[in-house]
């Protein structure tokens, strides 16, 4: 993953009249620079309204969204380790904003697991409980299938009127 989130940023006026002109920017930057650029970027308009026309991130980045909020989130970006990154994209796709998903991502309450099937995700989260001993009676009744383990058993032994014999 990437540190810096790069956008593409012209205005609605220019795209609305056909042009597509705009600059590239590496957030995060310095305010003073963000302010210079969307300076250039707007020309002659004398209320511009900029537009992320495109982006390259970890994450989806609305058209709409305010440039010096983005920026603002940027910065706390760099300074997540990689889990916490995670957190942060999974609070953006849960409709979080970015500095609310920033925060998330910063407090700690949330974990990330890194697994590459629900099997290695179960499997994971039984190791990280200290293993199955340490599961709650009704996690293993929900999920410890009974008549497969049954039928293994009843596989292994005999079968008289009124018991199974090993």
């Amino acid at each position: 993953m990437e540190n810096t989130i790069k956008i593409y940023v012209g205005t609605y006026a220019k795209y609305a009249s056909g042009s597509i002109a705009g600059e590239w920017l590496a957030l995060p930057m310095d305010d003073d620079n963000l302010a210079e650029a969307l300076k250039r970027i707007a020309g002659n308009e004398a209320s511009p309204e900029y537009m992320i026309q495109d982006y390259q991130a970890d994450f989806r980045i609305d058209e709409a969204c305010d440039i010096k909020t983005l920026n603002a989130a940027a910065r706390g970006l760099v300074e997540l380790d990689e889990e916490q990154r995670e957190i942060f994209i999974a609070e953006l796709e849960q409709g979080e904003d970015f500095i609310e998903a920033l925060d998330i991502a910063e407090s700690g309450d949330k974990m990330a697991i890194f697994a590459d099937t629900e099997q290695e995700l179960a499997e994971i989260e039984v190791e990280n409980s200290g293993g199955i001993e340490n599961l709650s009676r009704e996690i293993l009744e929900r999920y410890f299938d009974y008549s497969a383990f049954g039928r293994d058993l009843a596989i292994q032994s005999h079968k008289t009127e009124n018991a199974y014999v090993f």
